[in-house]
């Protein structure tokens, strides 16, 4: 079976049983899971689907609507592999027993996967998909803003969420961007977004921002931050050199992986 013809028989499996496993959908059409995961971009163009923890879930009261919103669950399957370097460079900037912020975000699920399971400290996040990452370190003290539950970015949101935020204090803030433009700053893709993010960078005593080379020299709907309020930006080596140019002039530590 061709890869077109498996993704489209998979959509319909997933949407006559409501969830299926990745593993079991692997075994039933005798490939890999690593084959499906790779199947995933097409998949997931589909809005009523999504892939949660190794469970496809058929989620027909997903949002709709024009264009091609930010999905979470596609952003995860793309530069993968330079979003681990970049998780992992940041991984070794955590010390024992920090208090720590984590923004929702594909790259900062995976440096949040990449904490070893002894780690002490506390965690302070509001997206679903972190949140999950982090139950994995059982010494860790872990605070969740809490409210409505947005299916794409699986952030969570209220006014209480943000100013519980607002009332702690970090030692570091990984932070996530949907675009990074020199003249109009640092962009997420949700209004929803924006105050989370604010209260996560003015709250923190480092601010720290994960993002691949993708994300540079573009923007998108929602200003949160100018690129001058971070102190360091950790991307991949496949950072244009205009960019690299202007973000020198930012007095930025910038680390390529």
């Amino acid at each position: 079976m061709n890869r077109q013809k498996r993704v489209q028989t998979i959509r319909k499996r997933v949407r006559e049983a409501g969830s299926l496993q990745l593993s079991s959908v692997a075994h039933e059409f005798g490939v890999s899971e690593m084959t499906i995961r790779r199947d995933l971009e097409d998949l997931l163009l589909d809005p009523e689907i999504q892939l949660i923890r190794g469970t496809f879930l058929y989620l027909p009261e997903a949002p709709k609507g024009g264009g091609e919103p930010y999905s979470l669950l596609t952003a995860s399957v793309q530069n993968r592999e330079a979003k681990e370097r970049i998780a992992r460079r940041a991984l070794s900037m955590i010390e024992t027993g920090e208090d720590l912020l984590f923004d929702a975000g594909s790259t900062i699920e995976i440096l949040a996967s990449l904490l070893p399971a002894d780690h002490t400290g506390t965690a302070l996040c509001f997206s679903y998909n972190v949140l999950t990452r982090l139950l994995s370190c059982p010494n860790m003290d872990i605070s969740i803003t809490g409210g409505r539950f947005h299916r794409r970015s699986m952030l969570f949101e209220s006014r209480e969420g943000i100013e519980l935020l607002r009332r702690r204090r970090v030692h570091k803030a990984f932070m996530s961007a949907s675009g990074i433009h020199r003249r109009l700053g640092v962009t997420c893709s949700d209004e929803y977004e924006t105050d989370l993010k604010r209260a996560g960078i003015e709250v923190a005593e480092q601010k720290i921002l994960l993002t691949d080379s993708s994300k540079f020299d573009s923007f998108t709907s929602c200003h949160f931050a100018e690129i001058e309020e971070f102190d360091i930006i950790i991307t991949d080596n496949l950072l244009d050199k205009s960019s690299l140019e202007a973000l020198k002039e930012c007095n930025i530590e910038l680390i390529i992986v």
